[in-house]
């Protein structure tokens, strides 16, 4: 399946605006604000919000408003794309004017999720934990990951390795915070969470819930804990410039 996405610099990195980073400090701006800007919004705009089941769509109408979000918007429509790298005309220091940008990606259908993804409900509550609960999730992975490793050295492409992982990230009390989030928008969601997953970049398809996603031929990255998506691409997408 073919992405599009088109910047006016391109010097921009593929990244959302939630995980950027100030220049000079290299701390993250946003990303430990996250819950809190999120709420922030959902006080201000309840009505806006009331009609979203899941957090995707809340997230998809935050990108709508400006806010800072853990979505990198794409099209399906080359042309859309083509626009957003022409539409604003950007200059450097020396008044030369910066060259936009239109970038192709490409990843298997099967690797497309939708909004209703148990996946995408796993990595987009993730904006829903405080800045010491994501603490804590990163340690409870690399605890767990010590945990399976321990219990199955070499063998980490293998379902034992998987089950232990699992098993043993699923304990650990933030998980609990986090499928609290989740059963939110999914009563039925098991107890169960794969670590693993937590760290991906996945493409979704979004509802079209507004004119703006209709017009765009909207679809989102959706980049989980402090993932990043590799400039180049990798075995999964495939990056064109």
């Amino acid at each position: 399946e073919t992405f599009y996405r088109g910047h006016s610099d391109h010097k921009y990195r593929l990244e959302p605006s939630i995980l950027r980073k100030d220049k000079k400090s290299g701390k993250f701006t946003h990303y430990y604000n996250e819950r809190n800007l999120n709420s922030e919004m959902l006080t201000v705009q309840p009505g806006e919000f009331s009609s979203d089941k899941y957090m995707l769509d809340k997230l998809v109408r935050m990108q709508h408003f400006g806010l800072p979000t853990r979505l990198l918007d794409l099209t399906y429509n080359p042309l859309v794309a083509l626009y957003f790298a022409c539409c604003s005309i950007k200059k450097d220091d020396e008044g030369k004017e910066i060259d936009g940008e239109v970038i192709i990606l490409k990843t298997k259908k099967s690797e497309v999720k939708f909004f209703d993804s148990d996946t995408v409900s796993c990595i987009t509550n993730l904006s829903n934990l405080s800045k010491e609960q994501k603490d804590e999730l990163t340690q409870a992975i690399e605890s767990s990951r010590g945990v399976a490793k321990h219990s199955y050295p070499g063998m980490e492409k293998t379902d034992y390795y998987r089950d232990a992982l699992i098993s043993s990230f699923n304990i650990d009390r933030v998980c609990g915070h986090l499928l609290h989030y989740i059963k939110n928008e999914k009563p039925y969601f098991k107890d169960i969470i794969n670590p693993v997953d937590l760290g991906r970049v996945l493409f979704v398809r979004g509802k079209i819930s507004n004119t703006r996603i209709a017009s765009q031929s909207g679809a989102f990255l959706l980049f989980g804990m402090d993932a990043v998506l590799q400039e180049s691409g990798d075995s999964d997408v495939s990056v064109r410039r």
